[in-house]
């Protein structure tokens, strides 16, 4: 199997030929459906090539970019939970 990073690439480049205003709708939808399956260090290297993809396009990068932040950070509070399952609030993990 080829790795995460090539098939990013592979996908960012398709991407790039579909009409502008329709790219970000698309780069967020691929990128929801593989966020919860890549580790934090894939994530980064995912975002790392989406700014330099569409550095030049903020209409294009600025949704994606937020949707991968906010999944980091969601992630992030996910994982902050105490070692009894409760959060950092005292509400039960779901």
């Amino acid at each position: 199997m080829y790795p995460l990073k090539s098939i990013v690439d592979y996908l960012l480049t398709g991407v790039s030929r579909i009409p502008a205003p329709e790219r970000a709708e698309v780069l967020c939808s691929m990128f929801t459906g593989l966020l919860p399956g890549m580790s934090e260090s894939e994530i980064a290297d995912a975002r790392q090539q989406v700014v330099a993809r569409f550095w030049t396009e903020p209409d294009v990068a600025s949704p994606v970019l937020d949707l991968i932040d906010g999944h980091l950070a969601l992630r992030l509070l996910l994982n902050t939970n105490d070692d009894d399952g409760t959060m950092p609030d005292g509400r039960c993990e779901i």
